[in-house]
């Protein structure tokens, strides 16, 4: 986990919705594991949490309070809205997904990202390899030229051989 916010944010849900039970009997539904997961992952592709988040925080409280007069569901959709408000946006636009496929795959987001385009229930539980699609050789300076690259493109081709648009696990 790469934000602490994130996990605060979850655990306050999961405090709340386990409210009076002994903690040793605490639990999630289901419906809502996967749900937190994508919204954990677009907090932290987008940022949202970063800067104020003494604010974003308090916000978060009141949304969930007001969430749980209506429903014991996880309130992403509530969350997003309300985040909205204050412009930190958390929706996946045009921009958002050129900026998605150039993430670095082995970077900090990248296994999150991966764990949105490949269905897997447990990212953790085995080891996994990043594989790309177009391997790193053939993107090389002189693989690149022989085939009709134009010399001012060669970096740019480069660039693409570690990032998310490339590789699967």
């Amino acid at each position: 986990m790469t934000a602490s916010n994130a996990v605060m944010l979850v655990a306050c849900f999961i405090y709340k919705l386990n409210k009076g039970i002994p903690i040793d009997q605490w639990s999630c539904p289901e419906s809502d594991v996967e749900t937190i997961r994508k919204w954990i992952i677009s907090v932290l592709f987008n940022g949202v949490l970063g800067g104020a988040a003494n604010i974003t925080m308090e916000l978060y409280r009141r949304v969930l309070n007001d969430s749980q007069l209506q429903t014991d569901g996880f309130p992403a959709q509530m969350l997003i809205a309300n985040l909205k408000k204050r412009g930190r946006v958390m929706e996946f636009n045009d921009e958002a997904v050129q900026r998605f496929a150039a993430t670095d795959a082995k970077g900090r987001l990248g296994q999150p990202a991966l764990s949105l385009l490949y269905d897997r229930t447990d990212w953790s539980a085995e080891p996994w390899v990043v594989l790309q699609i177009i391997p790193a050789y053939r993107l090389e300076e002189d693989r690149l030229l022989s085939v009709g690259v134009p010399m001012g493109e060669v970096a740019q081709f480069k660039s693409w051989s570690g990032r998310l648009a490339n590789c699967f696990p």
